[in-house]
């Protein structure tokens, strides 16, 4: 992702952002930022979350 990406604007390409498997919707990070953060379950499965990305990264 930051390989592709545009450094005059930074902006990334869209294929560049990991999508979901099952809808096809953009991921994204789980940030405290406000009442949607979960913690506890969803950091168990942090090593998961990278290797998937990693993965998709492989692909290109």
């Amino acid at each position: 992702m930051i390989s592709n990406m545009n450094n005059d604007e930074f902006l990334v390409q869209e294929f560049d952002i990991p999508c979901c498997p099952k809808c096809g919707s953009y991921l994204s990070k789980n940030l405290c930022v406000d009442d949607t953060f979960v913690e506890s379950s969803h950091m168990k499965k942090q090593k998961d979350y990278i290797d998937f990305i990693n993965i998709k990264l492989q692909a290109f």
